[in-house]
């Protein structure tokens, strides 16, 4: 579905500036709220404008040739090419039935888009006064020369993403003594060995079900990395989910390369995450290497 005239989202603000809670190498993440039937909090995912520039085609042996729009278009209608993928994976058994209607649960998914979220029906029941406000937050970005481009879609608000929980700082004070600083991770590495296995497959089992929801629909991820897994608390329990789903492929589509690849002819994945078949040089890790001596 797209944003139609009188969408049920609106921009969160912070005196008069669009609410930032995120941003990566696509795009800017705002805080949004539900108008009308849609209660709750929600994130809004605007994408730059150098991203959906056309410009030249890229080709990799994995990817085939794309464009950035193409890419983008992707990722904004990804539950649609996710359903459609698991209705044509073959013969519709109860399980395969079962992930069809319940897929959304398993990852971080766009619930509206659109291709220009500046177009003035997106506000037409918001009023003139509510898309100016929005326009003018995109031109005070733009004064900082951050472009954003029309596309965008808004999904499901987690609190953070796997990298960030272990590596923000956050007040968790024990029992009887004063409040104090400490990293996610300090914090894990404080715990028995049981409960950090613990931990961990709590998180590796919300990766896998969502890797085995696009394995069934014929797609691969790509880009699994602790800043595209998301973690919230929600009623009790906490969900970790794989999202960021903008370098999805077929499997059809994907090489199975024997050797190295130079660097020109590889398009995905992000450095240092890649998988085995996709490494090349670039991938070392970047360490400067100094002597006292």
């Amino acid at each position: 579905m797209e944003f139609e005239a009188g969408t049920n989202f609106r921009p969160k603000y912070i005196e008069n500036e669009l609410e930032k809670i995120g941003d990566g190498n696509y795009g800017i993440v705002f805080a949004a709220k539900g108008t009308k039937g849609e209660v709750g909090e929600y994130a809004l995912k605007v994408i730059y404008q150098h991203q959906v520039e056309e410009g030249e085609a890229k080709s990799s042996q994995q990817a085939g040739t794309w464009t950035k729009s193409q890419r983008v278009r992707e990722e904004l209608e990804v539950r649609r090419i996710i359903g459609e993928g698991i209705e044509e994976s073959g013969k519709i058994d109860r399980y395969k039935e079962d992930i069809r209607r319940s897929f959304h649960k398993f990852l971080v998914l766009p619930v509206d888009y659109c291709f220009d979220i500046f177009d003035q029906r997106v506000f037409e029941e918001a009023g003139d006064a509510e898309r100016t406000k929005f326009l003018d937050a995109k031109a005070a970005l733009e004064a900082r020369d951050i472009h954003l481009s029309g596309f965008a879609y808004i999904m499901e608000r987690f609190t953070c993403s796997l990298k960030d929980l272990f590596e923000s700082e956050v007040v968790r004070p024990a029992v009887g003594e004063p409040r104090q600083l400490s990293r996610g991770y300090s914090r894990l590495k404080n715990t028995s060995i049981t409960e950090r296995e613990r931990s961990a497959l709590h998180v590796l089992e919300g990766i896998a079900e969502g890797l085995n929801v696009l394995h069934i629909a014929g797609l691969r991820h790509q880009d699994i990395k602790p800043a595209n897994i998301y973690y919230r608390e929600l009623m009790g329990r906490v969900e970790f989910r794989l999202g960021d789903l903008g370098f999805l492929r077929p499997d059809a589509a994907v090489a199975a390369l024997s050797g190295m690849v130079s660097a020109d002819s590889l398009a995905i994945g992000t450095k240092h995450y890649r998988s085995v078949e996709q490494i090349d040089y670039s991938d070392t890790a970047e360490v400067d290497v100094l002597a006292d001596l």
